[in-house]
């Protein structure tokens, strides 16, 4: 964060744990349901050589949800593409309408937490999230159009 702003233009970087990144004017954001996980791939992703518009830890999604993110980014004309990281949906419905929209104008990549029973423990444990069947998010996912990633280490070399 720049002189404290949060989401400003000058750092659009929105986390308590966010590392002192520089917030390039790339066009890729990356919205994290873990602000952990997220920072540590930022880091890796910026060791590759790769930048951010924007990154959002939406944490356990008290206030705002990941939808609520997608939305505004998928909005925003400087973004190009965005990256998802996930460990549960509140509103799966609304969350497939936002992300079918935002699909039709730019590429979104996700990687959901949850896949086999220890990941499903994991974020309950960690933000309080149901992971849900993954059979049923795949599905959601090719209805959306959006692209699955089942490793968080891919998705750098794949923007």
């Amino acid at each position: 964060m720049k002189d404290g702003k949060a989401g400003s233009k000058e750092s659009r970087a929105s986390s308590a744990e966010a590392p002192p990144l520089a917030m390039n004017r790339d066009s890729v954001a990356f919205i994290s349901q873990s602000g952990t996980l997220g920072n540590y791939l930022m880091l890796l992703a910026e060791a590759k050589g790769y930048s951010f518009s924007g990154f959002v830890s939406s944490g356990n999604q008290a206030m705002l949800e990941v939808t609520d993110y997608l939305k505004y980014f998928g909005a925003d004309e400087e973004t190009r593409a965005i990256i998802l990281y996930i460990e549960g949906i509140l509103d799966a419905h609304r969350f497939a309408r936002v992300a079918k929209g935002v699909a039709q104008k730019k590429p979104i990549m996700v990687y959901k937490a949850g896949r086999f029973e220890v990941g499903v423990r994991a974020a309950l444990s960690h933000t309080a999230s149901l992971a849900g069947n993954d059979k049923i998010f795949d599905a959601l996912c090719k209805q959306a159009g959006i692209i699955r990633c089942y490793d968080p280490l891919q998705w750098p070399t794949a923007i």
